[in-house]
């Protein structure tokens, strides 16, 4: 406790580190059968605005002895200080060293990612590479948009987990923790992990290489995991307040996932295929659920293009008239100037 101490006055924002914000899950310990460290390889002020990771969180920890803690990239000054101070890196809500969860998953946004990985595995004394890991380390793994290719840092993740997290991600991690209590090794773990739709295990495939291209494909294609409709699974309402201004610091609901648009330029416009709409009445109580359980001022639609929801019209004039008295102001940080009507 010293050396935490020594730790949080020596930087210079500690509030990045320190959790305790408005609607975190801080879960006792005991009754836990499950560790997952939600890593996200960049500052708070950034990780906290990342939607995926409130899906993710939420989903997580509403299993039943399931521990899930969020783990963010510290800055430069906090990454000295633990090197100087010996300390290991360690989650926000109960301050576990990352080395002692028993999943270590990351959400990939971007590639320029790839190398504060690296470091805060180390910091979190693991093992970098997959094959350096024995059956004691944390299985570590990864998901988001970047691991559409994951050949790039396959040497890094026991697995991928490539899809939607709403469909696959609970039956990934309750054969997980069955698999874990019979005794088996990581590599049957991982074997049976792989029958999972949307999951990609490195070490069941051996690429080979002809310059940059493969030669061949593997017997078994990964196909991505699905959530075929919205209004099914369950939103975060409850959303952490950070204490810090983050990048977008406001309450955000997913009102629609996908794009029909499919310009040839858009990464996300592919991959988030096909386009699945939440319904009005549930983006409505979603947001003003949301509001009541939170200090935001702003409500964020969130969609790669917010114009081409059936019903916007229909949803600002419903919302706006139970806002407008409260100070609540609605934005849409993604919209076509070809869907923006006269209104």
């Amino acid at each position: 406790m010293d050396r935490l101490r020594d730790f949080f006055l020596s930087v210079q924002k500690p509030i990045r580190y320190t959790g305790g914000e408005v609607n975190q899950i801080k879960k006792d310990s005991r009754g836990i059968r499950l560790r997952f460290a939600l890593c996200f390889p960049d500052i708070y002020e950034i990780g906290m605005s990342h939607t995926g990771g409130r899906i993710i969180y939420k989903l997580l920890n509403d299993m039943d002895g399931v521990q899930c803690e969020r783990v963010f990239a510290p800055w430069e000054d906090a990454r000295r200080e633990m090197k100087r101070l010996g300390i290991r890196l360690f989650s926000l809500e109960n301050r576990i060293p990352l080395c002692e969860f028993d999943i270590v998953g990351f959400s990939i946004e971007y590639e320029m990612s790839f190398s504060t990985i690296v470091e805060m595995l180390r910091l979190g004394g693991i093992e970098p590479l997959s094959r350096s890991r024995g059956d004691d380390s944390p299985l570590v793994i990864a998901g988001g948009p970047v691991v559409f290719n994951p050949e790039p840092v396959a040497e890094i993740f026991d697995a991928f987990y490539i899809g939607d997290a709403e469909a696959n991600l609970l039956q990934f991690v309750n054969r997980y923790i069955e698999l874990k209590g019979s005794g088996k090794k990581k590599g049957e773990i991982l074997e049976r992990l792989s029958e999972i739709e949307g999951v990609y295990v490195p070490s069941l495939f051996k690429p080979d290489y002809d310059g940059l291209y493969l030669k061949s494909l593997p017997n078994k294609i990964v196909h991505r995991a699905i959530i075929n409709n919205l209004d099914n699974v369950s939103y975060p309402v409850s959303q952490i307040m950070p204490l810090v201004q983050t990048v977008q610091d406001r309450f955000v609901v997913e009102i629609q996932r996908g794009c029909n648009h499919g310009c040839r330029f858009c990464y996300a416009g592919y991959i988030y295929r096909p386009v699945r709409q939440r319904d009005i009445q549930g983006v409505y109580d979603i947001a003003i659920n949301g509001i009541n359980r939170s200090g935001f001022y702003e409500v964020s639609f969130l969609s790669l293009s917010a114009g081409d929801y059936r019903g916007l019209d229909e949803l600002f004039s419903r919302l706006n008239e139970t806002f407008v008295s409260r100070g609540i102001s609605l934005s849409i940080p993604s919209l076509r100037v070809d869907s923006a009507g006269p209104a």
